[in-house]
């Protein structure tokens, strides 16, 4: 079975603003834990991310008194095929630029593959299967 299905709503809320984003969780020198180092996105789920890094989707790099916490390659590989940043994009004809057509139906937003099983973290308005 993929690790996919076993993860719990928290657990893909964090790995999909990582995957999504591409950004890290960055903890100063201080402590204070922060999305890509900006102080307005504060990260406090620590558990949550303990977990991610036992089942290989986070790795931990420490450089002189920070830490980051970035997603490895098999938390990318998960990202949607379908979509780019959780949004469907077509072609507007009288522009000629990529106009949004609204939110991915394959992953609902979330820009991670969808469970195929487990209906509990389904993206709203989204059927799983």
């Amino acid at each position: 079975m993929d690790d996919v299905i076993q993860l719990t709503k928290r657990e893909r809320d964090v790995l999909s603003t990582a995957v999504k984003f591409g950004w890290d969780v960055i903890v100063n020198g201080r402590g204070v834990a922060q999305w890509d180092g900006d102080a307005l996105m504060p990260f406090r789920a620590f558990k949550t991310l303990d977990v991610l890094i036992d089942r290989g989707y986070f790795e931990r790099v420490t450089y002189m008194r920070a830490e980051w916490y970035r997603a490895t390659r098999k938390a990318r590989d998960l990202k949607c095929s379908h979509c780019q940043d959780g949004r469907t994009y077509a072609e507007d004809e009288a522009t000629g630029y990529d106009a949004p057509t609204g939110i991915c139906e394959s992953c609902g937003g979330t820009c991670l593959k969808p469970n195929t099983d487990d209906q509990r973290d389904a993206a709203p308005g989204v059927d799983n299967g």
